[in-house]
């Protein structure tokens, strides 16, 4: 899939060819410094990180960006920030021309941390006062104080200069008490504030549409929404959020259709945004010459993705209902030449397509797109693994797209067929009675068959050392997770059979002669008190007659 477009403020786009969902990009060394969380327990480290882990990746990052370079240029006013910004934005656009996305993504990421940006603040060290004897000679004493007052010195001269690279080592924990973050609060002028939201979105939309080519759809439009903060009216946000789910072949028809809306009003208010009624030259310099092809282009590819994706759930759907038509008619000419059909599942015969459980095929292809991800991250860190990353990056697009395949079929809803007009439209030619469980536990079962028919046929893709340890990792994982269940219902049991032994010991205690000699004891006070009660209701009698 080839989708043409323009990158506005820097040279076009020649394609965005790859049509599936990437990670790995960025630095993976400080993405695990950013998720490193200390001594902290993940429950108080959730609680203490709340804001922090709010803030988008590019933004987390700002915290490296704290050298002396970076800390005059958010002093300067805001026409003279301009050029340091502006530098760091050419920069980026020059990796980005050259296919350099991630090294892209770095200079993008520092020109938005002359505006925007996060401060770490370090944690004091407490210096240790070194202790020495004074029971040896006063020359030996003299000989280690040396010795030991040059030690402590050396280790001091050591901790200052690590003090500068504290929060790049992984005993940095980030969190809402140690990290603040900067948003303008210092522009004040309202020129300065109009000239600081231009650059805003002038390095939003360039942030992106980098992430649009690395396939990184999720952070392409957290971009985008950072971008509509600053303007609401601004026609290129609504053009890269339409191309941003179009590029993406997971995009559901919902949401294409949204998209589509989206360049259909970019298209009508872009003959009233003043910045396209700019003089031609003006339009050559910023890129945007070509403006009105690029967004009529788009408008087409969307209604080209709306119709792929239709054909493609209709295929899938319609494949599944017609196959439960199909063993229902099979079981109605058995049942009339007098035979008696079995359930699906119950035997082996062709109308068996599997019993309950749980869809091991898919979560192993889930597990083989997950250790190509951990591949890429590895050799990103690594300075002859570009190849590596290349490759792996080539191989992951196939398996994507299997996975993706899968997951489609395993998410439809046949009980709520009305919300689906796939669905519904289907039902229109072939007739079934969808609501009865039978056909709904039938669709379920046709549904794992089909994951494990997709999985046996297009499985050949994967690359076998990698699908050997995806296999070897699942299984192990299983097999942890299924002594964790057996010591977890050791553990119920044991519980259970603690309750009724202690109380088969209650009632055996009630029986015992020390019991018994509690109740006759009860009982005779019970005797006597009955006694005494008559005793006192006659002699009160007798009272009462003689007195009258």
């Amino acid at each position: 899939i080839f989708c043409h477009d323009i990158v506005f403020f820097f040279q076009a786009e020649d394609g965005i060819r790859d049509a599936q969902e990437s990670r790995g990009l960025g630095d993976v060394y400080k993405r695990q410094l950013l998720s490193f969380k200390g001594l902290l327990s993940n429950d108080d480290a959730d609680e203490k990180r709340q804001k922090f882990d709010s803030y988008p990746i590019y933004l987390q990052h700002s915290v490296f960006y704290d050298d002396e370079t970076m800390k005059k240029a958010r002093t300067l006013e805001m026409c003279h920030r301009f050029f340091v910004f502006d530098t760091f934005r050419e920069k980026g656009n020059k990796y980005y021309n050259k296919g350099d996305f991630a090294e892209a993504l770095k200079y993008y990421e520092r020109a938005l941390s002359c505006l925007k940006w996060l401060t770490y603040k370090k944690p004091e060290k407490k210096k240790k006062e070194v202790k020495v004897g004074t029971n040896l000679p006063s020359q030996e004493a003299g000989e280690v104080s040396t010795e030991k007052t040059e030690e402590k010195n050396e280790q001091e001269a050591i901790l200052e200069d690590d003090d500068d690279d504290d929060k790049y080592s992984l005993l940095a924990t980030y969190n809402d008490e140690n990290v603040t973050l900067h948003d303008g609060e210092d522009v004040r002028e309202e020129m300065d504030k109009d000239m600081r939201n231009s650059m805003l979105l002038q390095i939003y939309l360039n942030l992106a549409v980098t992430y649009l080519r690395l396939s990184h759809y999720s952070l392409a439009n957290t971009a985008l929404d950072d971008a509509s903060k600053v303007s609401e009216k601004s026609t290129q946000i609504l053009y890269r959020r339409s191309q941003v789910v179009a590029c993406n072949m997971e995009s559901r028809i919902e949401d294409l259709m949204k998209a589509k809306k989206d360049i259909e009003l970019a298209i009508e208010m872009k003959k009233y945004e003043k910045l396209f009624n700019s003089e031609p030259g003006v339009l050559r310099i910023l890129n945007l010459a070509n403006a009105d092809e690029a967004y009529i282009q788009q408008a087409r590819f969307v209604e080209q993705r709306i119709r792929e994706r239709r054909d493609f759930e209709y295929r899938h759907v319609r494949e599944l209902i017609a196959r439960a038509k199909e063993i229902q008619m099979i079981e109605e000419r058995m049942r009339a030449e007098g035979k008696t059909p079995r359930e699906s599942g119950e035997d082996n015969t062709s109308l068996s397509i599997g019993a309950e459980g749980s869809y091991n095929e898919y979560e192993i292809a889930t597990e083989v797109v997950n250790k190509y991800i951990r591949i890429i991250e590895f050799y990103q860190e690594s300075e002859k693994g570009e190849e590596q990353v290349k490759l792996a990056r080539k191989e992951i697009l196939p398996a994507k797209e299997l996975l993706h395949e899968m997951t489609f079929v395993l998410n439809i809803d046949f009980k709520s067929y009305k919300e689906n007009p796939v669905i519904d439209d289907i039902l229109q030619d072939v007739t079934i009675d969808i609501e009865d469980p039978k056909i709904q536990r039938r669709l379920e079962r046709l549904k794992r068959q089909k994951i494990k028919d997709l999985f046996e046929i297009k499985g050949q893709i994967y690359n076998f050392q990698v699908f050997k340890w995806a296999v070897d990792d699942y299984f192990k994982r299983k097999e942890k997770e299924q002594k964790a269940q057996e010591e977890q219902n050791k553990a119920n049991q044991a519980a259970a059979a603690g309750q009724e032994k202690a109380g088969k010991s209650l009632f055996r205690n009630m029986f015992t002669a020390e019991f018994g000699l509690q109740l006759v004891v009860v009982g005779l006070l019970l005797a006597a008190f009955y006694v005494f009660n008559r005793n006192s209701s006659l002699l009160n009698g007798i009272l009462f007659r003689s007195g009258k």
